[in-house]
């Protein structure tokens, strides 16, 4: 599975705007914007956000699972940035 690594509360909703407009969904259910780990989640150190490509699912996590691919903040929203001419 893929990680972005997004530490604060801006890079997190950044990241989660580009999931939820590609259909991603916390393991809850909830739109990746209504819950922001950050902000929502117990444990404050939650700086990764890990991706179930094949089912569209998040979870978050605060270190890099083994055999995960991390990707930075600043890798992931250059990737997804859409130039408009």
């Amino acid at each position: 599975m893929k990680s972005i690594k997004a530490e604060t509360q801006e890079q997190q909703l950044k990241v989660l705007e580009i999931l939820e407009q590609e259909g991603y969904r916390w393991m809850e259910g909830q739109l990746p914007t209504e819950y922001i780990p950050c902000i929502n989640s117990t444990s404050k150190e939650n700086k990764y956000i890990r991706i179930n490509e094949s089912r569209k699912k998040l979870t978050t996590r605060t270190w890099l699972e083994p055999g995960d691919i991390e990707i930075p903040y600043e890798q992931f929203v250059p990737k997804t940035k859409k130039v408009i001419l």
